[in-house]
């Protein structure tokens, strides 16, 4: 394995040819207009990948890819669960969202309901005298 210690300096020149190549990947990657690439990708693309090993995680069983899942039915079972609760919630906010304004369009209508018999009101108000002293 390869490193850089600050008393050693780097172990081999190819650790340090990687290590330039991954400092001038990162800065190409933060110029305007580009992709910022992640550590990892970075990583991945300077030292290359290894089947079977995960960076952090050593030797193992590779991550799961979306088509690997269907070997495992408990977790196929789980993303059709989160799939359908998904969609509910988002049918659940759409009837929300349709029901306060249907709540809004009643207060308008009450709102100008309430206009309308004042006005009305008023106007008969102004019209109408009944006269009490002839009884």
């Amino acid at each position: 394995m390869m490193y850089y210690n600050q008393g050693k300096g780097w172990s081999g020149s190819v650790a340090e040819e990687n290590y330039d190549k991954m400092l001038k990947m990162q800065a190409e990657s933060l110029e305007e207009g580009s992709t910022a690439m992640t550590e990892e990708d970075i990583a991945n693309k300077v030292l290359g990948t290894k089947p079977g090993y995960i960076v952090g995680l050593g030797h193992g069983v590779d991550p799961m890819s979306s088509s690997s899942s269907y070997c495992y039915p408990e977790v196929e079972e789980l993303r059709r669960r989160a799939e359908a609760a998904e969609t509910q919630a988002e049918e659940h906010g759409r009837q929300a969202q349709e029901l306060r304004d249907e709540v809004h369009e009643l207060q308008n209508w009450k709102a100008a309901s309430e206009a309308k018999l004042n006005f009305r009101m008023a106007h008969i108000g102004a019209n109408f005298s009944v006269d009490l002293s002839t009884s």
